[in-house]
């Protein structure tokens, strides 16, 4: 268990609430120098910015309290630093502050369990279903949560993230993944470009003690089809309301689906069928403020397409 303080310049604690990031770096370990200001005498740089692992953390009242799970990587008598970084909810004030620990040899009673549990997982937005049409280069959503021990997030160790495509394509190099604000971890990844056609992909994902949690999901590559041009009256900000509207319409349409999502993939709105031109009324909306994407996505009798994504920004405050 990690406990700390966010004081004051007299080392009292303040009525500081907030959340941030705990990380754990790895044992440092020296380099030789390149710049030696002695020909006969070698000159070394300590090194200790390998990341190892980070857990999100919370303050409540000034105090930090957070169980970590010491990687594998963490050896008996390393020597390994742990960086806290917070921001408050109320005024955005920074907090940061570091400390060391050392790996002992005793074993705990209660041993760290519980394998993650991959919650969702789609493509696009949280309507996709399985087998679902999609543009190649599209964009992989995953949301975890962990047990007791939190997900592994560094690649550098044998529990990170893993995806494969069609069970042999490795794409797990470009996994991206962030906090959410409940500590779930969201895990995004860009789909490389895939011939049309039904596809599988696959993600596994790894507590630090080697628990894993895996999932798959199909979908169908269709990147010959309708050609849509969605556009909106948006002029990059948008503050009561935005109108859409779309080109290249076929005459006999059988369905269409616009889609309105926020910038980590969360759907905010869907519309089926809609008339165009589309107004978006704010008013009323309990929207954030923040960037939007906006899409359709359309079947004419066998032919199916999708339209560019149209971002823009909500400012209401």
């Amino acid at each position: 268990m990690v406990k700390a303080r966010v004081v004051d310049e007299d080392g009292n604690t303040v009525a500081y609430n907030g959340h941030g990031i705990l990380e754990v770096y790895a044992n440092p370990y020296k380099l030789v120098s390149t710049i030696a200001e002695s020909a006969t005498e070698e000159k070394y740089i300590e090194v200790e910015t390998d990341l190892l692992t980070e857990i999100p953390v919370n303050v409540v009242n000034g105090v930090i309290e957070a169980r970590i799970v010491v990687p594998a990587d963490c050896r008996i008598g390393d020597r390994n630093r742990l960086v806290i970084s917070t921001r408050s909810d109320e005024d955005g004030t920074i907090a940061l502050g570091s400390m060391h620990l050392s790996v002992g040899a005793d074993i705990p009673d209660n041993p760290v369990s519980g394998a993650p549990v991959i919650e969702q997982m789609y493509i696009g937005s949280e309507d996709f279903a399985n087998g679902d049409i999609v543009p190649s280069g599209s964009t992989l959503y995953a949301v975890v949560t962990s047990g007791e021990s939190p997900v592994s997030t560094a690649r550098r160790i044998g529990t990170a993230s893993r995806c494969l495509i069609d069970g042999n394509t490795n794409v797990s190099a470009d996994i991206s993944t962030s906090y959410r604000e409940d500590g779930s971890l969201l895990v995004s990844l860009t789909l490389p470009t895939l011939p049309d056609g039904r596809h599988t992909v696959s993600l596994s994902v790894g507590s630090i003690p080697g628990e894993r949690a895996s999932a798959d999901i199909d979908f169908t590559v269709m990147s010959a089809g309708l050609r849509l041009a969605l556009s909106s009256d948006a002029d990059r900000t948008v503050r009561d309301n935005v109108t859409f509207d779309i080109e290249n319409l076929p005459v006999e349409l059988g369905s269409m689906r616009l889609l309105i999502t926020d910038d980590a993939g969360t759907t905010v709105r869907t519309v089926e069928s809609p008339s165009f031109p589309y107004e978006w009324n704010l008013n009323g909306t309990k929207v954030a403020d923040g960037v939007y994407h906006a899409w359709v996505s359309a079947r004419s009798g066998n032919t199916t397409g999708t339209s560019d994504k149209v971002t823009f920004t909500i400012v209401r405050q």
